[in-house]
């Protein structure tokens, strides 16, 4: 249904055709071409999933597997088997993959760096000279030592 318009601003050529507007013709080309909402909902939901598969299979074959990110999960390991209580105990590390508590995944290397304002601990073999392909992350822990507990950093190098 219309809308009321004065007739005085439509244009002339509406004046003249408007019985024919309000009669139509329903193989006329007004009615063609439509589509019941469902329908077009469907079709969206089909080319959203195909649009998503497309991306996951591209995503899959052109990652490489030193994309993933290997310091962090293992600097969580790491803080969750030497730190059971918030504080890191740094004379329990342990990086030998013969440990029973390992936290370096198998195939990797890793060095574990503890550092805080009076000292510093090294587990594990030297990182490469190159950094590119090393994986690295930093994060505050409480660190035990003798006169108590200090706040000091962790850092974790992963590498192949």
């Amino acid at each position: 249904m219309r809308s009321w318009t004065p007739l005085s601003i439509l244009p002339d050529t509406w004046m003249a055709n408007r019985d024919y507007s309000l009669h139509v013709n329903p193989d006329s080309v007004e009615c063609r071409a439509q589509t019941s909402p469902i329908v077009a909902l469907i079709a969206l939901f089909a080319v959203c999933v195909g649009v998503s598969l497309y991306a996951t299979t591209l995503t899959d074959i052109f990652q490489s597997s030193s994309d993933r990110e290997l310091a962090g999960p293992t600097a969580d390991r790491v803080i969750d088997i030497h730190a059971p209580g918030g504080v890191l105990d740094p004379t329990n590390v342990t990086v030998a993959p013969t440990s029973a508590s390992m936290s370096v995944p198998r195939g990797y290397q890793a060095n574990i760096s503890i550092y805080t304002d009076s000292d510093e601990w090294q587990y594990g073999p030297h990182p490469p000279v190159d950094n590119t392909h090393t994986d690295s992350v930093t994060r505050s822990v409480g660190v035990a030592v003798d006169s108590g507990v200090d706040w000091g950093i962790i850092i974790v190098r992963v590498w192949q």
